[in-house]
């Protein structure tokens, strides 16, 4: 899919992972207008984490030139924090990931409380890589959930199984740490496994459903931007 190419005062890189998800990019969108920001979209290319994640050095440098043609900015928000860790560490632009902005601009939207005893799982990219772990704690907390924490959060956090290109490098492997991640949540007694992050939202949730087919527990897996946007709207 191509980016909703608009005119704005902040640079918004949406990223592939929000691109092949072009409602909930939408809904995005709406979100930070709601909040008073006034994003600038352009017709973007990928960033190229994931050449580097499977080592194409040859292809990430084309990517890069293509990248700095198409995404000239200084600053930018972004919506998946792999990116946001990335356009930061390739590019030295000031990346701020999407739950930060939401955090001081959430009050003045006056959400209504979500009443649900909700798990978190730190991404890899927003946690270890940009030091967020309080941040979309305190925007749980504006929801008024009852957050429980899991055995491994925070800097202790496991991964999803999702990261540095294991989706498609070793699914078996990968599935085995979606699911002992998802029996983690399960094991918190939450209603809902909530994150941050696009590719995290997907793999836990296809290790819930294969989960649950087994008889093992299950847990429903959203995204932050659901409960907000039910919070908000």
């Amino acid at each position: 899919a191509r980016a909703p190419v608009q005119d704005g005062e902040t640079p918004l890189f949406i990223g592939c992972q929000y691109l092949a998800r072009p409602n909930r990019t939408k809904g995005w969108i709406k979100l930070l207008e709601k909040m008073g920001v006034k994003p600038k979209i352009v017709e973007e290319t990928c960033c190229g984490f994931p050449m580097k994640a499977l080592g194409d050095r040859e292809k990430l440098e084309k990517q890069k030139k293509d990248f700095k043609k198409k995404f000239p900015f200084k600053e930018a928000i972004t919506l998946c924090p792999t990116c946001a860790a990335f356009l930061k560490e390739e590019y030295d632009i000031d990346a701020k990931h999407v739950i930060n902005v939401v955090l001081d601009k959430l009050d003045g939207l006056k959400p209504k409380s979500v009443g649900k005893k909700v798990t978190y799982h730190d991404p890899c990219d927003l946690g270890r890589s940009l030091g967020v772990y309080n941040q979309p704690r305190e925007v749980l907390n504006k929801l008024g959930v009852e957050l429980v924490e899991m055995k491994g959060n925070r800097s202790l956090s496991n991964c999803c199984g999702g990261g540095g290109g294991m989706l498609v490098s070793d699914v078996p492997v990968s599935d085995r740490i979606a699911d002992k991640r998802v029996k983690e949540a399960v094991d918190t007694g939450a209603d809902l496994l909530v994150t941050a992050c696009p590719t995290c939202e997907q793999v836990l949730s296809k290790a819930s459903a294969r989960m649950s087919e087994k008889g093992q527990g299950s847990i429903k897996v959203q995204e932050m931007f659901d409960l907000l946007w039910n919070a908000v709207r």
